[in-house]
């Protein structure tokens, strides 16, 4: 965590000190650092990823499930980084844009699990009727 706070720190310093000199590199040194945060991210990221797995394996859970978990946070995650940069560059539409489609594209993921856990309550409903 240490090393994600200096390397924020170092950005947004850097970021600040180019707004001032240099405009036009401010947003780049911004992406930049961005980038940077997330790649370090992401290494820690992988190891959830296994975590999933195993939870999955364990208690009898498709493989798909915690994919669409995963790829559901990850949607989640970029749309925010995405609109934080555009709201950074005064670009608040865009970043409200942005995070619909993020929003709608995390439904979409999640219809399928969606439609399992529905049709097994109407199985089990009935069942009970039965």
């Amino acid at each position: 965590m240490e090393k994600l706070f200096v390397i924020a720190l170092i950005g947004t310093g850097l970021c600040m000190i180019l707004r001032t000199i240099r405009p036009e590199y401010a947003f780049a040194a911004l992406v930049l650092t961005c980038v940077i945060l997330l790649g370090s991210v992401l290494t820690d990221a992988l190891g959830l990823s296994d975590t999933i797995r195993a939870l999955g394996t364990r208690f009898g859970i498709s493989d798909a499930y915690g994919a669409t978990l995963l790829k559901m946070v990850g949607v989640a995650y970029l749309s925010s980084f995405g609109a934080n940069l555009c709201r950074d560059n005064g670009q608040s539409a865009t970043a409200a844009a942005l995070e619909l489609g993020g929003r709608i594209a995390i439904l979409s993921c999640a219809l399928p699990a969606i439609t399992a856990v529905l049709e097994a309550g109407i199985g089990l409903m009935n069942g009970a009727a039965s």
